[in-house]
Formats: structure tokens, sequence, C-alpha cells
């Protein structure tokens, strides 16, 4: 079998919130007797969050092989997991911290006790991709 790339989907949702919220907290600090500088600073670091989320975003991949799942969230995250050990698959919006940008998301339970949140572009085809690897994989396509 022949690697298939997924891209994570892009969570509009989370970007939206934290758009409101550094535009509010801007809103809220911002202070007319400061200089220019002081004010562009105070701008300057919602900026670098935003497109550091946004660029993590984008570059979040799921490669499917024909023995593992490869989880690539630059540059802070890259687990293998092999896919026999993968026993369930769930529609999720479990909101824990995982590579997955989006709330959009599905549950990887694998070994005996571990699970994963990821959030596949199509994951209804991800999940269907996995089954074909491994049919003793228990898919759960509604939540």
């Amino acid at each position: 079998m022949k690697d298939k790339i997924y891209k994570s989907k892009f969570g509009w949702g989370v970007f939206l919130f934290l758009s409101c919220l550094f535009m509010f907290t801007s809103w809220m600090s911002y202070q007319p007797e400061r200089g220019i500088l002081e004010s562009f600073a105070m701008l300057l670091v919602p900026i670098v969050v935003l497109g550091s989320f946004t660029a993590i975003s984008l570059a979040t991949k799921y490669t499917l092989s024909a023995t593992e799942l490869h989880i690539k969230c630059l540059p802070f995250y890259n687990k293998k997991i092999a896919i026999d050990s993968i026993n369930k698959v769930t529609v999720s919006r479990n909101l824990i911290s995982s590579p997955a940008p989006s709330l959009d998301r599905i549950e990887v339970y694998f070994n005996k006790y571990e699970s994963l949140v990821i959030s596949p572009k199509n994951k209804f085809q991800f999940m269907d991709d996995l089954k074909k690897i491994n049919p003793s994989i228990i898919i759960v396509k509604q939540q």
C-alpha cells in the first residue's frame, strides 16, 4: 500500500475564538496616552500567536502506511502508532489538548488504554482506510 496523507482540518472556530479574544483584550487594554511603539507591541503578540496557530494547523498531517499511522504536528508532536494496535475509532467533540486543530475530531483508541484525538479533513474516508488495513478496528461514525 502506498502511503496516504491526510491533512488536518483547519479549526475556524478556534481561530475565530482566539481572534475575538485578542481583539477584546487589545481593545480593553488600549490607553491613548501610550506611544505608537507600545501600542504596536501590544498588537504584535496576538498576531504572532494567531500566525503560529495558523502555521501549525496547516502543517499538521496524518499519514497512513501499510503498518502505521504517523501523526506530525510541527514542531511539537511526532508520533507513530502501529495500525494493528488500534482497536477502535470514534467521532469525537472531545476538547482535550491534542494534535487536532479543528473541533471536528475523531478519537483513535490503541494499545490497551491509550487514545489520541485527531482531525483529518475527510474523517470518514480516513476511518474507512484504517478499517481496510485492519478489519478488526471498531468504527463508530456517529456521536
